[in-house]
Parts: C-alpha cells; structure tokens; sequence
C-alpha cells in the first residue's frame, strides 16, 4: 500500500514531460523502466487521482514505449488500453485491445509495448482493502475451500511431473470445473508443461489466492 504524507484524503495530478525516465516516475509510488522505442519528440502526460488505498489514473505518450511496470506492494492494478480496437498494445507479449482487461499485482513486475499514441486507464486498489470489503458483503471464508483444494491439487500433480490429469482437468471434477470455467487462462499452463525438460526445477514464485478464488500459480 502506497504510503503518502499528511495530505487530503483525495489528490488529483496532471502531470507532463518531454523525458522518457520522467515519465516513468510520473505514476506515483510503481516501480517502473520506459525506454522510447519509436522516433520522435517525446510528450507524456498522466492524469492520476490519489486515495487512500485507490488509485485511479490515464497515461499517453506521443511516441512507443516499451515499459517494465510493477505497482505499489499490495495493490492490484487493473488495465485498459485506449483506444478499444486492435492497435498494437501488447501485455506480456500478447496483443491486448479495449475490451480485455488486463491485471497484475504489485506481487512481480509486468512488461507492456504501448504503440505512439496509445493510452492506459488504470485502477490499482489495496489488496487488503478490497478482501475485507468483499468479506464484509458476502460473509464468506476465503479463500473458498474448492479453489484452495483444486489448486494444491494441481501443485501436487505438476510437482510429480504426472501431467495427464492435467491435460484431461475435467477429470478432476467439481473443484476443477469451479476454478476453470472457461479455460483461456487455464491452457496457457499446459504449454508451459509441455516446454518442461526432464530436469527442470519445479517451484511456485506466486501461490496467494486473490479474489476468493484466482491464483496465479
């Protein structure tokens, strides 16, 4: 959580530059690398809205930009790219466009290609915030019980390399067809799975459960 001083609970900024690094800083308490990667004058400007354990912001740059990102610890940053058609934007080397959503934690850092011109919303909210908020309304215990069993199930499995109940997850019944609804986030595992060598060290760099339910093992 971003630690600010004595200040109003709210903090609207804007706030330009004509220098890549500059730029980079604009975003109030991330960790962050840009490097300008198309011709040109640079011009970048951020509008940001500071809370307490919110941040709401939109960035453009007048040239590309390839950018190493990690928000603030314990914030969890959902993305936008503007505008909503295809135009190049790339999130962990995958073409993002408006309609998708795209989320990180500030857990590890992420790397985005933003085309010249091309924008970003941004919202990044306290982690611990946003969990007691949600207990506080749905009177749960989380993280729910099946999403913790499927997913100690599925570390169990890829830790004695036996990845054919993996591959067949429905096998695994309801636990499974909870935590994987659709499986465009599910697949993306089994690819890495398959690249696995024979003597490659298996380890879990991010095992908390966000949400109730999404882990990002």
């Amino acid at each position: 959580m971003p630690v600010h001083s004595p200040a109003p609970t709210a903090q609207f900024q804007i706030k330009r530059t004509r220098e890549v690094d500059v730029h980079a800083g604009n975003l109030a308490d991330w960790d962050q690398v840009y490097e300008q990667t198309s011709p040109g004058v640079f011009d970048g400007r951020v509008r940001e809205l500071m809370f307490d354990d919110l941040q709401v912001f939109e960035e453009v740059a007048s040239c590309a930009t390839s950018q190493r990102c990690r928000p603030w610890p314990g914030g969890i940053w959902l993305g936008l790219s503007v505008p909503e058609g295809p135009g190049g934007l790339r999130f962990m080397g995958h073409e993002t466009h408006g309609s998708q959503l795209m989320l990180a934690s500030g857990d590890a850092p992420f790397d985005l290609q933003v085309p010249a011109g091309h924008g970003l919303y941004g919202l990044v909210v306290e982690r611990a915030s946003l969990l007691r908020h949600l207990r506080e309304q749905h009177h749960a215990q989380w993280p729910l019980d099946w999403a913790d069993r499927f997913n100690e199930t599925v570390k169990e499995l890829i830790a004695v390399r036996d990845h054919g109940p993996l591959i067949d997850w429905m096998s695994l019944g309801q636990d499974a067809r909870l935590s994987i609804p659709t499986d465009e986030h599910y697949l993306p595992l089994l690819y890495v799975l398959g690249a696995q060598g024979q003597d490659d060290e298996v380890r879990f760099f991010n095992d908390a459960i966000d949400l109730g339910a999404i882990r990002m093992t």
